[in-house]
């Protein structure tokens, strides 16, 4: 007999950290000198889409079309977090202000499935980007507090990787 099983999966919201560093965090230090950025996002403020290219690799003995998977392309458009826009960004609660600049290179870390707050370990794995950052726009929002959007290229540079204690 055949036995459906069926996987409860983890939730996302609360599971997820960021870590905004100037540096590529190579080491567990260099995570946790960065600033954690998860409560400065809105919900819907991350989106990372991706695709990946089909190319045509079809060859003279072929009767019909073959393909073969291309390049994967990351996009993430723009990052929005929370600001007090007459801050500047050196006070608690408005340090993304002074982190996430315009015109910037940096990298973000994302951790996944494990409780907001909880300390890192060098048993965790992350996802690392290398992002540029563009021009930065500050709009009020209709809950009555501002938010800064800033235009962003992203590279996705590591998968699950273990960022290790030395």
């Amino acid at each position: 007999m055949i036995v459906d099983i069926f996987p409860s999966g983890k939730t996302s919201p609360g599971n997820n950290t960021w870590v905004w560093t100037e540096t590529e965090p190579l080491l567990q230090a260099d995570l946790d000198a960065g600033l954690d950025i998860s409560c400065y996002l809105p919900a819907a403020a991350v989106e990372i889409t991706f695709d990946q290219a089909r190319d045509d690799d079809t060859r003279g003995c072929d009767d019909a079309t073959r393909q073969s998977f291309g390049a994967v392309t990351y996009t993430w458009d723009e990052i929005s977090f929370i600001v007090d826009p007459q801050g500047d960004g050196t006070e608690q609660g408005n340090l993304a202000l002074g982190t996430i600049l315009e015109d910037s290179t940096a990298y973000v870390s994302l951790r996944m499935g494990i409780k907001h707050g909880t300390a890192t370990s060098p048993t965790e794995k992350w996802d690392k980007y290398m992002v540029q950052t563009g021009a930065a726009h500050d709009t009020p929002l209709p809950s009555g507090k501002y938010q800064r959007k800033v235009k962003m290229s992203v590279t996705k540079i590591a998968k699950g990787v273990v960022i290790p204690a030395v």
